[in-house]
């Protein structure tokens, strides 16, 4: 009883149990708890009963929970209840235009075949979509699915829930520092941190989920030294892309960053007008037209950065404003009681 009420009283006088380390093997361990972590922490769940996925942050989700959360994928039965004809020989024209020479052609080609075999699969997964179907910012036509509920929350969710409940063990608060590939290529050494207190994971398989390096000013300058950086979005910072660098792996296309028509970095709140194509014009400070705003994501970021220390605006009528996902229209409204969106008729 003694023992019962001092560790009952252990968090109320502030002492907290150190953290030990833990060294351990799994069969396949996962770095990043984004969309694209959990998809694959779900995935390899299906091949091994040791699967380990971590987290840096001490939650899950990553950018996926803050996206717009579309979906792009061709000749879908939403699609079809639509009427909107489509194919993956069409979407993959598309990607290889966007990409302008760039890329791996096998991937866009794996990306444009399996997309919609994937949405049916986020779907078997619990992920609900609604029926309407968009063309978003860049995306070059009308195959954006959206799930119900707030951006990319319920990928998130449905993920995560699937994830536990095929034994994938999560940790969050948990870094990797290194990794190195064990001798005769029979696995890998990982070390990882975990409130200070480091841990060593060998594992069959590792796979790297975390991201890229869009909120790491030093690396941008490094890798595009061009780019007048200002602000991210992004909880992408770069750490483990440098780890895999360090251990050899060989990486691509690094001046690759995507740009998007976001609010003032002065703003609080983002407002975020762009993500509907057809009925969204962007304007600078003198009132002119610059680009098509249904273009590539890459001709718009040319066209917005050549604005240099112009104001640039995004005008959208009130039917593009109801078809913005909720969440967005709260940080809309808030951003315009805040003065930094205006309304006119």
């Amino acid at each position: 009883m003694i023992r019962r009420r001092e560790i009952l009283a252990l968090p109320l006088l502030g002492v907290v149990p150190r953290a030990i380390a833990q060294n351990f093997h799994c069969g396949i361990l996962v770095v990043g708890a984004g969309g694209a972590g959990l998809a694959a922490a779900l995935e390899a769940s299906a091949y091994s009963d040791s699967v380990v996925l971590i987290e840096k942050e001490s939650f899950i989700g990553g950018d996926t929970l803050y996206s717009g959360g579309f979906f792009n994928a061709p000749n879908t039965e939403f699609q079809n209840r639509k009427g909107i004809k489509d194919s993956e020989e069409f979407y993959l024209q598309q990607i290889t235009q966007s990409a302008n020479g760039r890329g791996n052609p096998k991937v866009q080609t794996k990306l444009a075949k399996e997309a919609a075999n994937t949405l049916n699969w986020l779907r078997k997964n619990g992920v609900t979509f609604g029926d309407e179907i968009y063309q978003i910012y860049g995306s070059g036509y009308r195959r954006s699915h959206k799930p119900v509920t707030a951006l990319g929350s319920s990928y998130v969710q449905n993920l995560a829930a699937a994830c536990l409940k095929n034994g994938v063990s999560i940790r969050t608060s948990t870094r990797l520092e290194s990794f190195e590939v064990l001798p005769n290529q029979r696995g890998f050494r990982v070390t990882i941190s975990s409130k200070g207190v480091s841990s060593v994971i060998t594992s069959r398989a590792l796979i790297l989920c975390a991201g890229g390096f869009a909120n790491n000013p030093e690396l941008i300058r490094r890798y595009v030294p061009n780019l007048n950086f200002k602000y991210s979005d992004s909880r992408g910072t770069g750490e483990v892309l440098q780890r895999a660098i360090e251990a050899g792996v060989q990486v691509e296309n690094m001046d690759a960053v995507e740009c998007i028509p976001e609010g003032s970095i002065l703003s609080k709140y983002s407002a975020r007008l762009y993500a509907m194509a057809p009925g969204t014009v962007f304007i600078n400070e003198d009132g002119e037209r610059f680009v098509d705003e249904a273009a590539t994501r890459k001709t718009i970021s040319e066209a917005l950065i050549k604005q240099g220390a112009k104001r640039c605006w995004t005008i959208v009528d009130i039917r593009s404003v109801k078809r913005l996902d909720k969440s967005q229209q709260k940080n809309l409204y808030r951003a315009y009681f805040a003065g930094q969106v205006w309304k006119n008729d």
